[in-house]
């Protein structure tokens, strides 16, 4: 009996650790990175003004016609500091202006511009009656060396090892329910999965940041349903903990290869995805405990949980 309110405990201390370890304004939960714009400006006027606010106008029309001013399907959209501004969206328009309202209590509009990059940089030049807009080379670079090298690494070892682990889990589990309360088996299964992902850091650190979050939040709800339901508590943590590392990988290398245009759709779908496997590997998992429709439930709260989290999050 003293099993259980110990490995509860080791539980919920994982639970916490990932949370405190992860600088929030740079996780992004289960979306990843925002596609976003940030704009540099440069003065021919002086005294160079500060700005005091600013809109961004999206458009369909080359000329902007239809011009209306951004509304992001996630926080925070367009906003100034008084030296640059920066926009954030799961979805942009092909067309864009900006109209900036400067210190010296002129309003100047821009030209029509593009995005090409993921996250666009962009160089304005305040002019005396208008802007002028032109896009740099932002960050949508070929990877160097160490990432390709990294990358195949976790995709070809990373996956192929978790997916034996969890499938090695689940024959014991079906040949031997009572293997559910051996905690050692859980403890290696923990160990071995954080071991082998991070060297996900040296790939890009925000996408470690980026996991680590979405599992504190998925695993915190996956302990509050197993001691909700009375399930076992160590074997969905850890049943979770193995398939968020099994679809999160493939999620992020395809979002990744995805253009700004094509991350909402890409996201939608991908989390349908996650959401009918996930709920597959639980109602397997769970079998004889929980119906198909619990699963799917479960599943859908769990993902609901971290993308509607990233949704808010400011990057």
């Amino acid at each position: 009996m003293r099993r259980r309110p110990l490995l509860l405990t080791v539980l919920i201390v994982t639970i916490m650790a990932l949370t405190l370890i992860i600088p929030t304004r740079s996780a992004r939960a289960d979306l990843g990175p925002k596609p976003s714009m940030h704009f540099a400006f440069f003065y021919e006027i002086d005294p160079a003004p500060s700005i005091v606010s600013g809109t961004q106008y999206e458009c369909d029309d080359p000329d902007c016609a239809d011009a209306a001013p951004l509304v992001p399907l996630s926080a925070p959209g367009f906003s100034c500091s008084s030296s640059d501004c920066t926009s954030r969206s799961l979805v942009f328009s092909a067309y864009h202006r900006l109209s900036i309202e400067f210190s010296d209590g002129v309003t100047r509009q821009s030209n029509i511009f593009e995005k090409e990059y993921f996250e666009a940089e962009y160089h304005v030049l305040v002019r005396e009656d208008d802007l002028l807009v032109e896009e740099q080379v932002g960050k949508k670079r070929p990877p160097n060396m160490l990432e390709v090298i990294l990358g195949a690494g976790i995709v070809c070892v990373v996956i192929p090892v978790e997916l034996f682990v969890l499938g090695f889990l689940l024959l014991l589990a079906w040949q031997a329910p009572e293997i559910r309360t051996t905690p050692l088996l859980y403890i290696l299964s923990w160990l071995l999965s954080f071991g082998l992902i991070s060297p996900l850091i040296f790939v890009n650190p925000i996408y470690i940041k980026s996991l680590l979050l979405t599992l504190a939040l998925e695993l915190a709800v996956a302990l509050g349903y197993a001691l909700w339901r009375k399930r076992p508590i160590a074997y969905v943590f850890t049943i979770t903990l193995l398939m968020n590392l099994l679809t999160w990988i493939p999620f992020r290398v395809i979002l990744g290869n995805l253009s700004a245009s094509q991350y909402l759709a890409g996201s939608a779908i991908g989390e349908v995805v996650i959401w009918l496997v996930e709920a597959g590997v639980l109602a397997f998992a769970l079998r004889k405990q929980v119906t198909i429709k619990e699963a799917l439930l479960l599943s859908l709260v769990l993902n609901l949980v971290s993308f509607g989290i990233g949704l808010l999050l400011p990057f």
